[in-house]
């Protein structure tokens, strides 16, 4: 059970650590953080805590190194940004997406789970940029505006979920099986 944990947080660490190597818009692992959480943690609460801890912790080296140019009215260091609300909501969403649809894993199920916290992580971020960006007029025309604007990042979100989320559980289920494997050889 305690190696189970381990593991999971090391891939989860591993993949949260793929954000920093250059990849196209919203090409990102995040889904497949979320949705592996979801999925194996026994414990719920360490389902929603890893996933969103380890991206806390990237988004504040990102925020502060390659993406410091998007904070130009804060000054010194970032630690949070109004926005990352929403990315953390949609990313907790996606794990709940994980609990409730992957009891089993199927490759049909995989599938489906990364379509749907596509669909939903899309439509929570999209609505914050609404809500915080002054562009968007507060009204149905700006949401919608918000979301015509997220379309051409949504393809490479899309893509970025399906390898990642495939590597994940390939991964775990690799490590895990190779693992028992391995002890009953010894035993």
């Amino acid at each position: 059970m305690k190696r189970n944990i381990i593991v999971l947080t090391l891939l989860i660490i591993i993949a949260a650590v793929s954000r920093f190597i250059p990849h196209g818009y919203n090409f990102t692992p995040i889904a497949g953080m979320a949705l592996l959480g979801g999925a194996y943690f026994k414990k719920k609460y360490l389902a929603i805590l890893v996933p969103i801890a380890v991206l806390f912790v990237t988004d504040v080296m990102l925020n502060n190194t390659l993406y410091r140019a998007f904070f130009p009215d804060h000054e010194g260091f970032v630690l949070f940004s109004d926005f990352m609300i929403y990315t953390y909501l949609g990313t907790a969403l996606m794990v709940v997406v994980g609990m409730g649809l992957l009891h089993k894993i199927t490759a049909p199920r995989l599938l489906g789970s990364v379509l749907f916290s596509t669909i939903i992580f899309f439509l929570v971020t999209n609505f914050g940029s609404w809500i915080a960006n002054p562009v968007y007029p507060q009204n149905l025309g700006g949401l919608m505006a918000s979301y015509v604007a997220g379309l051409p990042f949504l393809s490479g979100h899309l893509i970025g979920n399906l390898v990642y989320t495939f590597i994940l559980f390939g991964a775990y289920e690799l490590i895990v099986h190779r693992e028992i494997n391995v002890l009953a050889r010894l035993s």
